[in-house]
């Protein structure tokens, strides 16, 4: 279930989008992570405890509990709508990606991997969802050593090399520590959006929630 989860909250954006933003800039992106681990805490602590007993099939079943059937509606379609444009933006990545190594036909890519992620999931509901996630968990850890590896291995002088030379062009910057919240990518304000982005992640995205175990028997 963990590897599931880590697996969901990581997509082609973490493995393309951010390391070309970091590669333009410094590691100002890095920032909203550090918040990651406060509300994993949380999260661990309190809210998967409460959504075992009170969830059944969504986190927005408790909005409407709580606040009634339009806070149900709208958390359930801004989730939806929300997701169907990040999910636009990941198959884009994807076909960046895999256009780039084979010289593929983008739109039959596109089409591809759509038709191939739907199956699977209609034919095997959550539990199919779940360990082809598992997988994708283990194929990301062993990419990213395997990556890390063959930059060293290029990389003229190694590692020590490539540390000094990312530190002279200030690659290793996080933001301005300036404590300005109407500056643009400052430190302080990328903490915020972490807190907040990581909250509406684990708390009310049902990608996340829905893979939280639950009791059988509910009040």
């Amino acid at each position: 279930m963990g590897l599931s989860i880590f697996a969901t909250i990581i997509s082609s954006i973490t493995f393309i989008a951010y390391p070309g933003a970091a590669y333009k800039g410094d590691w100002n992106l890095l920032v909203p992570g550090f918040m990651a681990v406060g509300v994993l805490w949380l999260v661990g602590t309190t809210l998967v405890s409460f959504f075992r007993h009170a969830v059944g099939m969504s986190a927005y079943e408790y909005f409407e509990h709580r606040f009634g059937y339009g806070a149900r509606a709208y958390s359930a379609l801004a989730f939806t709508a929300g997701h169907f444009s990040k999910m636009g933006f990941v198959l884009f990545t994807i076909t960046t990606a895999i256009t780039g190594m084979t010289g593929w036909d983008k739109y039959q890519v596109i089409v591809a991997v759509g038709v191939v992620t739907i199956l699977y999931t209609l034919i095997g509901g959550l539990e199919a969802v779940i360990w082809t996630e598992v997988v994708q968990g283990i194929i990301k850890l062993a990419g990213v050593l395997v990556v890390i590896g063959v930059l060293i291995h290029i990389m003229p002088g190694g590692a020590s090399a490539a540390f000094k030379l990312a530190n002279a062009s200030h690659k290793f910057s996080l933001g301005s520590l300036k404590f300005d919240f109407a500056e643009n990518g400052n430190f302080w304000v990328m903490l915020v959006y972490g807190t907040f982005w990581y909250l509406q992640k684990y708390a009310a995205d049902q990608t996340l929630v829905q893979r939280y175990p639950r009791c059988e028997e509910r009040p």
